[in-house]
């Protein structure tokens, strides 16, 4: 039978791998992507997930035993889950910002605004998240993507906006005249959104 010591240097082992994975190793992936041919963050999403494997093993094996070691397994719950998920949410956004990027390239403009989309929808995620975290590194990660959120809203809504044109043009060369009408509907209030976005 586990003795409690024995159950703490167990776990012990699992939440110092987790958090080396969660902070040295993460930044150390992060830098080396930013100097490769394509600087895509999606490998950063496996060391991610090994970290949350760590937390989650540590987790399942304290939080039953009661006292001090329950409480650790809270704690990590509460504090360093939230980051990992996160940081997997910041990591999306920066993957589907750059497949978005890649499709303007080449002319895709649909496929871009359905990557931009997702990215929007992963950044909003891990803006929930830490949000509800009272963990320091929280707050700064939540500074750290205030710029982006603007730059990916317009940019968002600009290949929106570009999807739509594409639509109306489509549907009025085809006489599909009230389709094309609804499309520049939609266009104007793409436009007052990108004013709000840009004056904000």
């Amino acid at each position: 039978m586990n003795t409690r010591r024995s159950l703490k240097r167990i776990g012990d082992y699992d939440r110092l791998q987790g958090i080396t994975l969660l902070t040295n190793i993460i930044s150390i992936v992060r830098n080396a992507s930013n100097d490769f041919w394509w600087s895509d963050p999606i490998s950063s999403l496996s060391i991610l997930d090994h970290a949350r494997e760590h937390f989650d093993l540590v987790i399942n094996l304290w939080q039953e035993v009661p006292g001090e070691l329950a409480a650790q397994a809270s704690m990590i719950q509460n504090t360093f889950i939230p980051l990992v998920e996160a940081q997997r949410s910041i990591s999306q956004v920066q993957h589907f910002t750059s497949l978005a990027n890649s499709a303007i390239e080449v002319g895709e403009i649909v496929h871009a605004s359905s990557y931009f989309t997702k990215a929007s929808d992963e950044l909003n995620k891990a803006k929930t998240i830490l949000t509800e975290s009272n963990d320091p590194t929280a707050f700064m990660m939540l500074d750290s993507i205030a710029d982006e959120e603007g730059e990916l809203e317009i940019i968002s809504s600009l290949a929106r906006l570009a999807t739509i044109y594409e639509q109306a043009v489509s549907d009025l060369a085809e006489g599909k005249n009230d389709s094309a009408l609804k499309a520049c509907t939609d266009i104007a209030k793409f436009v007052k959104k990108l004013e709000s976005a840009v004056n904000h």
